[in-house]
């Protein structure tokens, strides 16, 4: 037989196996509260090998009594026989049991199918994300490229720029040479600034400058096209505003570092 010793006020409990061994921690207990002045509430449980209740009994310790007397006639009641319906209750129980367990059998010996389905699952996320990174790493790539191709252009741009601003100023100076020679209003004045072919042809000018401006260089291949905005002065001291324009080219032989391509066109500034 067995005994649960249950204190009411904890809830803890104790398990005994035969009826002395309940009396010797009643018996303890109730020497503690007497020794601390306290009361304390306990419920006493006989259980079968079932640990079913088959009887209880609730008091306080200290008791006012005999503790023996308090268990004359607790501890003794046998359980009761088997009953047939118990019985059938129990198989009926295992039977259902059996058949609520059935499906999780049912599922386990289905789970590596579905263990081979989470993986075909995993490895076609996997998949999924390995694209989707594969496509951006792309982009990525493709704009990197994009970038560095306008960057190589703008600076391919810059050097150019800069290369031109400066041979702008090479001109600049060459024409300074020239316009005077053009308006000495002799061939022989502008050999060193023009072609051969226009050393017998060029038509030249008669005049003093008062102002030479430049107005505007432009590039087209190997051959500049320059445009100045003079004040001559001619032998009756009357000044003109002339427009002048002609186009040349680079020549490491010319004693200038350029020769004069095209006849110069003369123009009134501004236009009429």
């Amino acid at each position: 037989m067995t005994f649960k010793i249950i204190d009411v006020n904890t809830l803890h409990s104790q398990l005994v196996t035969n009826r002395d061994e309940l009396l010797n921690q009643l018996e303890i207990r109730e020497k503690r509260c007497k020794a601390l002045g306290e009361t304390e509430s306990y419920l006493i449980e006989h259980l079968d090998r079932d640990d079913s209740v088959m009887e209880n009994l609730e008091f306080s310790l200290p008791y006012d009594g005999i503790i023996d007397d308090l268990l004359k006639d607790f501890g003794f009641k046998r359980p009761s026989k088997t009953n047939p319906l118990s019985t059938l209750t129990k198989t009926s129980g295992k039977s259902l049991k059996n058949a609520s367990e059935s499906p999780s059998q049912h599922h386990l010996s289905s789970s590596p199918g579905s263990t081979r389905q989470k993986r075909s699952l995993l490895v076609l996320l996997s998949l999924l994300v390995a694209i989707v990174s594969l496509i951006f790493a792309s982009l990525s790539f493709s704009q990197i490229t994009s970038l560095k191709t306008m960057n190589q252009s703008l600076t391919k741009q810059v050097k150019m720029l800069q290369a031109f601003e400066k041979e702008k100023t090479a001109i600049d100076v060459f024409d300074r040479y020239f316009i005077p020679s053009y308006y000495a209003n002799t061939r022989k004045a502008v050999s060193d600034f023009v072609t051969e072919d226009l050393k017998e042809t060029i038509n030249v000018s008669e005049g003093t400058l008062q102002s030479v401006i430049l107005e505007g260089i432009t590039k087209k291949g190997n051959s500049y096209t320059v445009t100045y905005v003079l004040v001559v002065k001619d032998n009756k001291e009357n000044r003109a505003n002339v427009r002048l324009t002609y186009s040349l080219k680079k020549s490491v032989k010319a004693p200038y570092g350029y020769l004069i391509t095209t006849q110069p066109k003369t123009q009134k500034y501004p236009n009429n």
